[in-house]
């Protein structure tokens, strides 16, 4: 019964993943993560937020999903910058699905690329004001390049934001640009980080709601229970 052991393994891997403390955080310019193993680095930008919140997801019952995210933000070629960088779990009975943008206007889409060997799915879109959870647009319009991946039978969500601060329109040559460097912003490994992790304490981002960043990661959908058919026996 193939969908019935695959089911005793999501739910052991579920189960171990709940279990275990959640090891991400910041050193440095560095955010580590034991599960799933990813190092991220911003070289050009500072961290200034980093907290362990409960997301609350309306559309599972507002069930609460536990989540690592980090803030960096700095300049980069003169123009206002920021990265985000968050670890999503989802609750139990629910996975994640992978994320499109709402109630923004869409630049252009890159349906996966490839950032240190593993597959992304990719968007490109603007902030305009009022619409970050996160308060970092002040006001102002901002161009955002986001890549998502799903890990650990899409219980897990890894999710990354690159913007700047857009002042103007964003022509097809300006935002092939943006897009190049958007991924130079970062730098991105699978490997396993360092044994002893030792994390910086940086301040949670204020004003972050768990309902609003629970939006942000995107739908989600029930795990589906796997079809068993008795066989009958033939006489």
């Amino acid at each position: 019964m193939p969908h019935l052991r695959y089911l005793i393994c999501l739910l052991g891997t579920l189960l171990l993943t709940a279990c275990a403390p959640a090891q991400r955080g910041v050193s440095g310019n560095t955010f580590m993560s034991r599960s799933p193993e990813f190092t991220f680095v911003t070289p050009k930008l500072e961290p200034r937020y980093s907290a362990t919140i409960d997301a609350i997801l309306a559309q599972t019952g507002f069930n609460k999903a536990p989540l690592t995210y980090m803030v960096s933000e700095g300049e980069v070629e003169g123009t206002r910058a920021a990265a985000i960088v968050i670890v999503a779990e989802s609750p139990g009975g629910w996975r994640w699905k992978q994320l499109t943008p709402s109630a923004a206007h869409l630049l252009g889409v890159s349906h996966r690329v490839t950032i240190a060997g593993k597959s992304f799915n990719a968007i490109s879109f603007r902030y305009e004001k009022g619409q970050d959870c996160f308060g970092i647009s002040k006001g102002r319009d901002w161009i955002v390049r986001r890549f998502t991946r799903l890990e650990r039978h899409d219980s897990q969500q890894l999710f990354i934001e690159y913007r700047e601060y857009s002042p103007g329109h964003a022509t097809a040559d300006r935002l092939h640009d943006f897009e190049e460097r958007a991924q130079q912003a970062f730098e991105l490994s699978f490997n396993a980080p360092s044994s002893k992790l030792v994390f910086d304490s940086l301040a949670a981002m204020p004003g972050l709601s768990p309902l609003h960043i629970g939006t942000l990661m995107g739908p989600m959908e029930r795990i589906p229970l796997p079809l068993y058919t008795p066989k009958t026996t033939q006489r």
